[in-house]
């Protein structure tokens, strides 16, 4: 028993040294949580060298706001002596979601304007998870049809983006959304055909 005890505790220090951070890690979290962001900007990761990789979703918009006040607490702040002298790079990573559908009837511009944010908080950039993983700026369609209770009859990729990975997540993405709120119902026929646009944009540190 005891030598169970002593593996078990073995293993866990090993986790625990695993998830340590580095200390350019510690400082570029400090400027990322230092800057206030609009609602369509969230973090990724950092990576060990302090590199910063954040998501901004369907709009640019807080980009620019927030990279000039990470870069003005790199400047303003004392960094730790053990971590690079160098200044941590930012990359944002832009993800566009664009809807779509052959109906004319003003009520499905604020219903698909509430399925595309639906999608939104589904949507997760491919690799987002592994660092090790490269960022590619990627383009594809989906086309996917509601039914009147709001349930996903169909999800199709009609113009693929070349990456099976990209092409899964936005798949997914429907997928994990649905059931959507049910079809207005002044004009709604049994299925409501949607073309999704998906546009994945990755920007260069700066």
């Amino acid at each position: 028993m005891p030598r169970v005890l002593g593996a078990l505790l073995l293993a866990a220090l090993a986790g625990c040294a695993a998830l340590k951070t580095t200390p350019a890690q510690d400082f570029a979290r400090e400027a990322w949580d230092s800057c206030p962001k609009t609602a369509n900007i969230s973090l990724e990761y950092i990576e060990p060298s302090g590199r910063i990789h954040y998501r901004v979703m369907n709009s640019p918009v807080g980009m620019r706001d927030v990279e000039a006040c990470i870069n003005a607490y790199y400047a303003a702040q004392r960094r730790p002596a053990t971590a690079s002298r160098a200044t941590p790079t930012i990359t944002p990573v832009v993800e566009t979601v664009t809807l779509e559908s052959e109906s004319t009837d003003p009520q499905y511009r604020d219903y698909l304007g509430d399925v595309r944010r639906r999608i939104e908080e589904k949507l997760a950039f491919p690799c987002a998870a592994t660092p090790s993983c490269e960022y590619k700026a990627t383009f594809l369609l989906v086309e996917f049809g509601i039914a009147n209770d709001g349930s996903v009859r169909f999800v199709n990729v009609v113009q693929t983006s070349g990456r099976p990975t990209d092409d899964a997540a936005a798949v997914t993405a429907v997928k994990l959304a649905a059931p959507f709120p049910p079809i207005p119902a002044a004009a709604s026929p049994s299925t409501v055909p949607v073309r999704a646009t998906f546009h994945y944009i990755v920007g260069a540190g700066r």
